[in-house]
């Protein structure tokens, strides 16, 4: 909405955003919400609360008279299909409602704003009614501890070559290394320097694809 790419296009705001950041900034939350707003220029170092706050209680109020009417109309699907998802009681009526909008949402992202916007991350909320039905609310839900699994699984690979197959044999030698230091190892000394090699964040070679690969055990 305020991309200097989409300048010419009515849902630019842009040149908005000290106005509306003003507003956010006078807003006195209440106790529910734990921070304070914070002005719009400074959304790249927003947290996830505050994204969250932004986007369930104050976007609609304050875009109601700077967006033209159907971009309004599309803004309050996800925040009203989102809304009902992270409710702490969720009915029947809740889950159909809140589907009903986010798949209302996801038809009229490119009519609004082109087929680039028809990404993987916008498909996925087509499925976040069935989510809840099955795992209980969003809010119970965290994706946050995976961000470090992501990066143990940079770790398994360098380069941009057969990435998948060095994951492949990185997680086949975390997998092998107990066994084998097992049925392998007699001495003291020997244990004690497998278990300094296998320590976390320690590397163990790979005699396969002849790299270096850290493993995390």
């Amino acid at each position: 909405m305020y991309d200097k790419s989409n300048t010419k296009a009515d849902f630019y705001l842009g040149s908005k955003i000290e106005d509306i950041s003003k507003e956010l900034l006078s807003i006195t939350p209440t106790c529910e919400i734990t921070r304070t707003p914070r002005s719009l220029e400074d959304i790249k170092d927003w947290k996830a609360s505050e994204k969250r706050a932004f986007l369930l209680f104050y976007a609609v109020p304050l875009l109601r008279n700077r967006l033209p009417p159907d971009h309004l109309v599309f803004l309050m699907y996800l925040c009203g299909g989102l809304f009902r998802l992270l409710k702490k009681s969720i009915s029947r009526e809740d889950l159909q409602e809140a589907h009903t909008y986010l798949k209302l949402f996801v038809a009229q992202a490119p009519v609004l704003y082109g087929k680039q916007f028809q990404t993987f991350n916008v498909h996925q909320l087509l499925h976040l009614s069935e989510v809840v039905e099955d795992l209980d609310p969003l809010w119970s839900n965290s994706c946050f501890p995976f961000e470090d699994y992501n990066g143990d699984l940079r770790d398994l690979f360098h380069g941009t070559q057969n990435v998948d197959g060095q994951i492949v044999t990185a997680v086949s030698i975390i997998q092998k290394l107990p066994e084998i230091a097992r049925s392998t190892t007699t001495s003291p000394s020997v244990t004690a320097f497998y278990e300094h090699l296998t320590r976390k964040g320690q590397q163990v070679f790979s005699s396969q694809n002849q790299r270096w690969a850290k493993v995390f055990l």
